[in-house]
């Protein structure tokens, strides 16, 4: 009987657990929203294009990199994450890559900064201490995974999706990106990073003036409306990694059952399609990017990644594609929160 209490009670102790955390995800971007917590940015901060650099050319196209859900700022890459994104750059170039937008906040805020608790900042340092301490980066996984859930809320999705979509523009605009001289611009995500592209889409939209393409590294990808504001989205597929269908099996609304939901809807209009490259894991050791694990040709699981993905993103002529000629930007003047406001709203 003893054991039972005590299982009740370990079990009542993660159901509040879960309930705080999942609270807090919503309550982030609510305080945002209202002006009431700490950000580096607030909803009503204006987009400033900076003056024109010069010395620095316009780049011939701009890609976004969203990390997995284990990351607890944008300026701090993982090394074989940092690695990959190397190989890709130097693979295509004219080409820039912008690394610094923290996905898991609507104000790219990271989890070091401007926090209530030291928890998000004293997890990397104890991990750093002594690797068998590396299990507290759960935590940090769960807290972000709730903020991907966070964003298909119907209430509050929007608005954390609006927050994201304008810190991808504003890290554009740092990477040297012209409104004057528009560029296409694509996403190249993993992980929570899929879903997060979806239901910023709109909004990237009416800013660019242009659908962009997302490339998914295994990413979590489900039904959101957002979705058919995109050009495209490629998937690249491990065989090994189960995580990557987590978006499908609870985005219940794009089941095959739901042929008419924005999901169903996409894929039959040949916009979505799936590259398999071999037997790959969604994270840890054998995942996408491993630089020891090999595949039955030689190659690394990191080399094959950044080789599907640079071909993905090769110039047209050296692809045989198609590239569309991307609109001018709207002005980024007049920051349309009012707009967005009114449109979340209806």
């Amino acid at each position: 009987m003893t054991f039972l209490y005590i299982l009740l009670a370990a079990l009542g102790l993660l159901v509040l657990i879960v309930l705080v955390f999942a609270s807090t995800a919503i309550g982030e971007t609510i305080a945002w929203w209202t002006r009431r917590g700490q950000n580096r940015a607030m909803p009503d901060s204006p987009i400033v294009v900076p003056p024109r650099d010069p010395g620095r050319p316009v780049a011939e196209q701009y890609i976004i990199y969203l990390s997995g859900v284990g990351r607890n700022s944008g300026e701090e890459v993982p090394e074989k994450e940092a690695q990959f994104l190397d190989m890709v750059e130097q693979g295509l170039p004219g080409s820039v890559i912008v690394r610094d937008v923290f996905p898991y906040s609507p104000s790219s805020t990271p989890l070091t900064e401007h926090r209530l608790f030291g928890l998000w900042r004293a997890i990397p340092e104890i991990a750093r201490r002594n690797r068998r301490f590396m299990t507290l980066y759960h935590i940090i996984y769960f807290r972000n995974l709730l903020q991907v859930c966070a964003s298909r809320d119907s209430l509050y999705g929007p608005y954390y999706a609006y927050g994201f979509a304008k810190e991808m523009i504003k890290g554009l605009l740092r990477y040297g990106y012209r409104p004057e001289e528009p560029r296409p611009v694509t996403i190249l995500c993993i992980s929570g990073g899929g879903q997060l592209s979806q239901a910023a889409a709109p909004y990237m939209r009416e800013w660019l003036g242009y659908k962009m393409r997302v490339i998914s590294v295994g990413s979590v990808l489900a039904d959101d409306a957002g979705t058919e504001d995109l050009e495209e989205i490629v998937h690249l597929s491990g065989s090994k990694d189960v995580t990557q269908f987590v978006g499908r099996v609870l985005g219940w609304s794009g089941w095959p059952i739901f042929p008419n939901s924005a999901w169903n809807r996409f894929v039959r209009e040949g916009r979505y399609r799936v590259i398999p490259v071999g037997p790959m894991k969604h994270m840890g050791w054998g995942d996408y990017f491993s630089r020891s694990v090999k595949l039955a040709d030689g190659a690394t699981h990191v080399q094959r990644t950044a080789e599907v993905v640079i071909d993905l993103l090769a110039p047209p002529g050296a692809r045989g594609e198609r590239s569309p000629k991307p609109a001018g930007m709207p002005s980024l003047e007049a920051d349309p929160v009012g707009a967005v406001a009114a449109r979340v709203e209806a």
